[in-house]
């Protein structure tokens, strides 16, 4: 029985008010099997807010921050994914430009954010085109795109861009959708492709701030799309941009509010975008090279069904439901310790009064935290333990779902995982202290993960995928997404 428990509340890991400043805005034969599907996009999509992720750059400091760095700098750089790059662009012209088909390409997605964030704009990107019926135009996860190859962060090189397909499959990267048969064909294409088959001139350019202007200061999220699928239902237009300098289709006073988000939850939830969502060959590798370090109580448990291979997949293999795809490890815990910038980010959570983010508000989810204190220092108190928890107090955390599985389920919890950015002696000094209450037959963390170099960058994706095959994660409902793309794995007590 899995069971997704939080620690806090907000959006995504980030100082709220550099958000606000950078992205502002005004099947069902069995049941019981589609109530499964459901939880188990509820895990994936808080997954992808749980994971450690690369802090947000306002615009007035990327000047600063992302600079262009040069091999000569650094003895080894990071890797370039062109293999990812021309595997995406051959697949996108093998579908060619068939008859009828129409596109819809979202140019202003988000760049220089944090990696959960950009994943939760995708996801509801590709089911806007979904629901439109268009081919959805994918773009890279990027950090930087004026023309380098690298950037630093922290003073280390980063890859500029990673292709989707180095962190994703599925329908977002153009796999065939097997679950419903009137999706639009092709499922998807690369924006290189797109540019090829739709020239400037060609595009009808839609505004967002034009497309909603007529829905009130704050529609939700299933309001904006019936919107697009209303005005995109009589447009003969094949091809179809939102420009780079449009509004943000889900801000992030959207994604951060579950009075606006949640409404877009039934639709999207049994929508092929998460129902056949599932994680690169090259992230699933990744588990399976650390299954026995992590799991070691059940080291024979495996990914999947099919073998995961060094390039992406013909993006038509393995059909299969993720929630076939992603099974539970019985007995294994994962917790998600933030570090670094977070003890300022948690203080300014409280002073907004903000509570759970989005995704991580849906009833189905046991814990909840509301902010009902007036008073600002003691809102800081209050979310202090609930957001930035010291050792003690993660210890205490992880003591209590033991009992709780262990004696009031009967399902022992046995292996500990910690998916964390913290430190290297703190994350030691944690494990530590966990090791000592003599609960556990494995204690690990993220900096314990085995990768290779093309892995390592896309690091905060492996550990997603452990949190979500977990019998009990406790998470950070600060984050974006990540419990939603496992919801209809596991049963959410």
């Amino acid at each position: 029985m899995f069971r997704s428990l939080m620690w806090v509340q907000g959006p995504s890991g980030h100082d709220e008010e550099s958000l606000l400043r950078t992205r502002n805005a005004p099947l069902t034969k069995h049941a019981d099997q589609m109530a499964r599907l459901q939880r188990f996009m509820i895990i994936v999509l808080t997954l992808l807010s749980s994971v450690t992720i690369l802090p947000i750059i306002e615009t007035s400091l990327q000047s600063l921050w992302a600079k262009t760095s040069t091999p000569s700098t650094f003895s080894q750089m990071p890797p370039l994914y062109g293999a990812y790059h021309d595997h995406e662009l051959e697949v996108s012209r093998q579908n060619g430009d068939p008859q009828g088909a129409k596109y819809l390409y979202f140019a202003n997605h988000a760049r220089g954010f944090g990696w959960g964030y950009n994943m939760q704009e995708l996801l509801l990107h590709a089911y806007v085109a979904y629901r439109t019926n268009r081919t959805f135009v994918w773009y890279n996860y990027t950090w930087n795109d004026d023309g380098s190859k690298w950037t630093l962060y922290n003073n280390q090189p980063i890859p500029s861009r990673i292709p989707l397909s180095a962190i994703l499959d599925g329908p977002a990267v153009g796999a065939s959708v097997f679950t419903d048969a009137g999706a639009a064909q092709p499922v998807g294409i690369v924006e290189e492709h797109f540019y090829n088959i739709c020239p400037e001139s060609t595009r009808k350019k839609i505004l967002n701030e034009d497309m909603i202007a007529t829905l009130g200061r704050e529609p939700t999220a299933d309001t904006i799309v019936n919107e697009w699928v209303k005005v995109l239902s009589g447009a003969n237009d094949k091809c179809v941009e939102v420009p780079r300098d449009a509004l943000p289709v889900f801000d992030i006073r959207t994604t951060f509010s579950p009075a606006r988000l949640l409404d877009v939850w039934p639709g999207y939830s049994t929508s092929p975008l998460l129902r056949e969502f599932r994680w690169s060959p090259l992230v699933e590798l990744a588990f399976e090279t650390n299954l026995a370090l992590v799991a070691p109580s059940l080291a024979s448990a495996s990914t999947s069904n099919h073998t995961p291979q060094s390039l992406p997949t013909p993006a038509d293999s393995s059909p299969m439901l993720s929630a076939s795809r992603y099974t539970q490890i019985p007995g294994l815990l994962v917790l998600h310790a933030r570090r670094g910038d977070f003890q300022k980010h948690c203080e300014n959570l409280a002073r907004l009064s903000l509570g759970f983010n989005g995704f991580n508000s849906l009833p189905e989810l046991p814990d909840r935290f509301e902010i009902t204190e007036a008073d600002e220092a003691e809102r800081v108190k209050r979310y202090r333990p609930r957001c930035f928890q010291n050792i003690a107090e993660i210890v205490a955390r992880a003591e209590r779902a033991h009992v709780e599985e262990t004696y009031g389920r009967g399902r022992a919890l046995r292996d500990l995982h910690v998916m964390t950015n913290g430190p290297t002696p703190w994350v030691e000094e944690l494990k530590g202290a966990l090791r000592e209450t003599g609960h556990w037959s494995s204690v690990t963390s993220s900096r314990d993960l085995v990768v290779n170099v093309e892995q390592r960058y896309v690091k905060q994706a492996v550990d997603m995928l452990i949190g979500q095959r977990a019998q009990v994660f406790v998470g950070n409902g600060v984050r974006v997404i990540r419990l939603a793309l496992s919801a209809a794995c596991h049963t959410v007590d």
